[in-house]
């Protein structure tokens, strides 16, 4: 990674609270800086000691013109194996998770599958919520 890049990151996010849960943020701070990079969207995947992704979080970073990426917020992520997926053009993009299982939902909805769906419900009911 270029000396500037580091720099920038170094003298932005190396504080913890400057980095979990605002890739947005910096990101979009970092290309008014460097307009040659270029926003990337998509997951950092966790990888467990198997080798299978564990965890995916959805996330946002840059790359430069030689497909390099730059993450001024890595050090959010507590697992050293770890790779990026760029959600390619056509994919569907995820809209929040779960309230049931925390597995993604693509669409409008508060649950990912009628399974959890019915799961919620029953836990909401039970509880005398509604």
């Amino acid at each position: 990674m270029e000396s500037k890049y580091i720099a920038w990151i170094n003298g932005n996010c190396n504080e913890y609270n400057e980095v979990v849960g605002k890739c947005i943020e910096r990101t979009n701070e970092m290309i008014v800086e460097f307009p040659e990079l270029k926003i990337v969207k998509g997951f950092a995947c966790r990888v467990n000691g198997n080798g299978e992704v564990s965890k995916k979080y959805l996330h946002q970073w840059l790359v430069n013109e030689n497909g390099e990426i730059i993450d001024p917020t890595k050090g959010q992520y507590d697992a050293i194996c770890f790779f990026y997926k760029e959600i390619q053009d056509g994919e569907p993009k995820p809209k929040g998770k779960c309230i049931n299982c925390g597995n993604w939902v693509y669409d409008n909805s508060f649950t990912c599958s009628d399974k959890c769906s019915e799961e919620a419900a029953r836990i909401i009911m039970s509880r005398g919520i509604i």
